[in-house]
């Protein structure tokens, strides 16, 4: 079991806990722990969805 504690999440809106990937035959997940101080529509460009505004 893992944990990853969470300090300072007071101004963020939106947050990236972990990432789920696959680099090869073998799946990975990947403490994140990054927040976005702005909308969650921001969090969504930055991995390349469109956001209608």
């Amino acid at each position: 079991m893992a944990s990853a504690p969470l300090r300072a999440v007071t101004e963020k809106r939106a947050l990236v806990l972990a990432e789920i990937y696959l680099p090869g035959d073998r799946w990975r997940l990947r403490a994140v722990g990054h927040g976005y101080p702005t909308d969650p529509a921001r969090l969504a460009r930055d991995y390349g969805v469109e956001v209608e505004e």
